[in-house]
């Protein structure tokens, strides 16, 4: 048997939607073909441009599936989401049917949810990463049917079953992991404003009411912004008459190197880019979205805030105003942009990417399929169960 030809580990991933729920399954994808060169990935989502945007270059197959959110929502859109969940599940059947996978890796997100459940229901190990200290719906489901369990933080393994959780950090891409602790690229001062793998209509109105203001720096200022598709080329137009030397596109395929040329985040407050900006020590002033499942990026921020290496400004109180005056205090008090900067270098972050990825190879299911490290989980310092 030891001599039968090894057949390449294929891993469905139930990654869509977002920007914060396709990044951490991409680095977890590439930290695998990393250690196996051979395991065979099929990446399923919700169809949204993002998902386009971000694996069509990496040259991940994707499939599409068509499903909707339910909570948050008035009772007839809750009666839709429920017959597309029901829908989502037999084509995520029939998808399966078809990859054959040998695991099925939830990374959140409500296109994960169906995808999850045929792979349950299966008998195909199910495995799910929660990037938030505040589970969302999906994952508190699929946290009943999953082998196993990694969190973005610990917190967050109060709402799943005992004995299935491990931390492992929120994993981000080799290009992005290699800037803690480089120093900054050399330049004028720069301010990032991030809305998202969307946007933010609320993050680009503040941004722009910011204009005149810029005239009254004394330093080389740019911007760099990430708008969202709706209003690019107004957008672009409207720091053109303005004068300002401004970086505009509705999404950045190349996060590292914008990353590096940052001062400043202004920014939502995704788990993925907070963990993101900690990988390249940057300061954030942090605008977590409303409307996010369980209010959770305020969770997200406050963490950031608590290590010292961010501003909590909710939308409520966001105006051209109150923006200025976080970002303005900042550029007259460079000793605490320092010390914020200095607080992001601090926040740990290991190499999660690699540790669930080794992880995954040493559960029994998959010994002797891949290169056979040994687990980061079977370590005590890194290994947990929920309280």
């Amino acid at each position: 048997m030891e001599n039968a030809e090894k057949k390449p580990l294929r891993v469905l991933m139930a990654a869509g939607a977002t920007g914060g729920h396709i990044m951490p399954a991409v680095a977890l994808a590439q930290a695998m073909r990393e250690m196996d060169s051979e395991v065979e990935f099929l990446f399923v989502g919700a169809g949204r441009e993002s998902e386009a945007k971000i694996l069509d270059p990496l040259s991940f197959p994707r499939r599409v599936i068509k499903s909707k959110g339910i909570k948050g929502v008035g009772l007839w859109k809750k009666i839709q989401g429920f017959m597309a969940v029901f829908s989502a599940l037999f084509q995520a059947l029939k998808i399966i049917k078809e990859f054959k996978p040998d695991l099925v890796f939830g990374a959140g997100g409500y296109a994960s949810f169906p995808v999850g459940l045929a792979g349950f229901l299966k008998r195909i190990p199910l495995v799910i990463h929660e990037q938030n200290l505040r589970p969302g719906l999906a994952n508190r489901m699929l946290g009943r049917l999953s082998l196993l369990i990694f969190l973005g933080d610990a917190q967050g393994a109060r709402f799943f079953p005992r004995g299935k959780c491990v931390r492992a950090g929120n994993p981000v891409r080799r290009d992005i992991a290699r800037l803690k602790g480089a120093p900054r690229k050399e330049g004028p001062f720069t301010l990032l404003i991030l809305g998202g793998s969307q946007g933010s209509s609320a993050l680009n109105r503040a941004a722009l009411g910011l204009l005149d203001r810029y005239r009254s720096l004394k330093i080389p200022f740019k911007v760099i912004h990430q708008c969202g598709r709706e209003g690019r080329e107004e957008i672009e137009r409207a720091y053109r008459e303005a004068g300002v030397d401004a970086w505009v596109r509705d999404f950045f395929q190349d996060m590292a190197d914008v990353l590096s040329q940052s001062s400043l985040a202004v920014s939502r407050a995704g788990a993925l880019a907070l963990s993101e900006f900690a990988a390249a020590n940057l300061p954030a002033i942090l605008i977590p979205l409303p409307g996010a499942a369980d209010d959770h990026q305020s969770g997200n921020a406050e963490s950031y805030r608590n290590a010292g290496a961010g501003i909590l400004l909710p939308e409520r109180e966001l105006t051209p105003e109150t923006l200025w005056r976080s970002v303005s205090d900042l550029l007259e008090n460079r000793g605490k942009l320092e010390e914020m900067r200095r607080s992001a270098a601090a926040i740990k972050n290991p190499d999660s990417a690699a540790f669930m990825a080794e992880t995954i190879f040493a559960l029994p299911a998959f010994r002797g399929r891949g290169p056979g490290v040994k687990a980061a989980a079977e370590r005590p310092e890194t290994a947990m169960k929920s309280p």
